[in-house]
């Protein structure tokens, strides 16, 4: 939820140095000299944000699995019986 995103301000500035820091050692001349690093394309952050994207999509969809998966079955099956009664036709 927006709260828990949004809710420490520690986190927050810490993600803010990082990325601080993260460009600095990217395009900075005396830190790209000191670490052998180049400029990065656009392709290139495409392709790690991609990539970060699909990391953040297939946690999200292990912690759907096992929610469910420790759901009680009796439970689980009520909830599917209100869901078919809800969508049935009314006529």
């Amino acid at each position: 939820n927006f709260a828990g995103f949004f809710g420490n301000r520690w986190v927050l500035l810490a993600i803010g140095v990082l990325l601080l820091l993260q460009l600095a050692f990217t395009y900075a001349p005396p830190l790209q000299t000191l670490f052998g690093t180049e400029v990065l394309s656009l392709t290139a952050w495409s392709v790690a944000a991609t990539v970060a994207a699909s990391v953040l999509v297939l946690v999200e969809l292990e912690k759907y699995v096992v929610r469910r998966r420790k759901t009680p079955p009796q439970s689980r099956a009520d909830t599917e019986k209100v869901d078919s009664r809800q969508h049935a036709d009314p006529g």
